[in-house]
């Protein structure tokens, strides 16, 4: 049975090295699951953790920054499928790309990923890291040599064995006929006298009757009984879980005797309190630590920071909408969650409009809505981090952003809305959710250094949604990576 192999990667600079190691685990005789060829349809979430569940190894591609994103936002699906990895307990292969190192700081469900002896990834010694791969799989193969002797045959010979093949073949043929019609012969002539046996139905298979003649050989099965339900026990701890690692509980079916075994999360650490080393700033995670008052391990986590200083608010009920940029003069902008205790819900339109000295954006969890030319003409904005919960993005919020090389949609979004990335012109790549289904018309107009658009959907929906009223006119030609295979864009759709 082949070994089943998950490969996990940040699509933003790991994708290429990631599909490298997937075909070579391949063509080695393995079966991997690697998103973008193996995912057909369902739920996307379900059937990649699903898919780790049922793996033997998971292969960690960790490119350059490909753990910076999973600092600061829970719901990351890198760290999503680290954590489940880890909380299954697989045998995890962190697999190493030149020029990347691991963060000073970790969120804890993730921690210990970074004390795993990994795999230092070169293109001068590719081939030595695939073979460190495999050992480390488990199931290191013997290669068979493909050299075939050749043999002679004397032609005088081969035609007397081909002869003496298709006499043989004849009778046999004969043999069969005449066999098949005997017993079928009987068969009708017979008054059949069964001999009756009954199977029993078990947990796992059906119950029946079988009914055979003794004197024409003719069988028939009756009276079929589902399958009963197990009847399993009370469960008992093989392995109690700890602070950081899986436990396991079993029981048995007291009618067949079959084992059920469980994985038991691992509990956790458990302290009196947050001890704070370092407050938040505005740009910068804070730092606290607890001291686990099960394992006395100490537990480091991160503080989100707070918002950037003079940014104007109003407020509606319970609830903070971001109006202006205010008296605020910095250059990286941190929208905050939360305001006097309050959430931030909201930019409002034209909030950021014209605002020449803004380089970075974050938006932290809990803003769900950026309005109408929100970052209008940012003409400096190169970088922008969208939360995880974002509903909607309005109609032109980053035209003319001529900064913007890349940005990620979150899952939540369903239409990009006209002009959105209008005269983006440093734009290389966009990463989108399935849960887009339109373009409308001019949303990504005169993105002229647009190369590559990830789609979670397939090539079928991405056709569809693609087809707003010149959504890419003036572009040059880019590729969509589709979930089953690529499609060239070369600047007017081609359906």
């Amino acid at each position: 049975m082949k070994r089943k192999v998950f490969i996990s990667y940040r699509r933003a600079g790991g994708d290429k090295t990631a599909k490298l190691i997937c075909e070579s685990l391949k063509i080695r005789g393995y079966e991997v699951f690697f998103d973008y060829d193996t995912l057909k349809g369902g739920y996307f979430d379900e059937s990649i953790l699903t898919a780790i569940e049922r793996s033997d190894a998971f292969v960690l591609v960790l490119s350059p920054g490909s753990l910076d994103r999973c600092m600061n936002d829970p719901n990351d699906w890198v760290r999503r499928e680290i954590r489940h990895a880890l909380e299954c307990g697989k045998n995890i292969i962190p697999v190493m790309v030149d020029g990347f190192d691991f963060p000073k700081y970790l969120p804890n469900d993730i921690l210990n990923v970074s004390r795993l002896q990994g795999i230092r990834l070169s293109m001068d010694y590719y081939d030595p890291a695939i073979d460190k791969i495999e050992e480390r799989i488990g199931s290191k193969r013997k290669r068979r040599s493909n050299s075939r002797k050749k043999i002679h045959i004397p032609k005088e010979m081969l035609k007397k064995v081909c002869i003496i093949a298709g006499i043989v073949a004849v009778v046999m043929i004969v043999a069969c006929v005449v066999l098949f019609f005997t017993d079928f012969g009987k068969q009708l002539t017979c008054r059949h006298q069964y001999n009756v046996s009954v199977t029993e139905a078990t947990c796992i298979s059906e119950g029946y009757t079988t009914s055979t003649c003794p004197i024409c050989g003719k069988v028939k099965t009756t009276n079929t009984v589902p399958a009963i339900a197990h009847s399993f026990g009370e469960w008992s701890v093989v392995k109690e879980p700890t602070c950081t690692e899986s436990g396991s509980k079993s029981r048995r079916c007291s009618l067949c005797n079959q084992p059920d075994e469980v994985i038991t999360q691992a509990t956790g650490h458990t302290g009196d309190g947050w001890i704070v080393d370092r407050e938040p700033s505005v740009y910068e995670n804070g730092l606290r630590h607890m001291v686990c008052i099960t394992c006395g391990e100490s537990v480091e986590e991160g503080i989100y920071p707070a918002g950037s200083e003079g940014l104007e608010y109003d407020k509606s009920g319970q609830e903070y909408y971001v109006k202006s940029i205010g008296s605020c003069t910095a250059e990286n902008i941190v929208i905050p969650a939360y305001v006097d205790g309050c959430k931030v819900t909201r930019i409002k339109d034209n909030a950021f409009k014209d605002c020449k000295m803004v380089e970075t954006v974050t938006v932290c969890e809990g803003v769900t809505s950026i309005g109408k030319n929100a970052f209008k003409d940012c003409i400096a904005l190169r970088e922008i981090i969208l939360p995880s919960v974002m509903k909607e993005i309005k109609e032109g919020a980053f035209s003319g952003c001529k900064s913007l090389t890349s940005i990620t949609i979150p899952s939540g979004i369903t239409v990009i809305e006209t002009n959105t990335f209008k005269d983006c012109i440093a734009l290389e790549s966009i990463e989108l959710p399935k849960s887009v289904v339109k373009f409308e018309a001019y949303a990504s107009g005169a993105c002229k250094a647009l190369s590559d658009v990830y789609y979670e959907g397939s090539k079928a929906q991405w056709k569809d949604i693609s087809k707003g009223i010149g959504c890419f006119n003036y572009s040059k030609a880019f590729v969509t990576h589709c979930s089953d295979g690529d499609l060239q864009f070369y600047g007017a759709f081609d359906s």
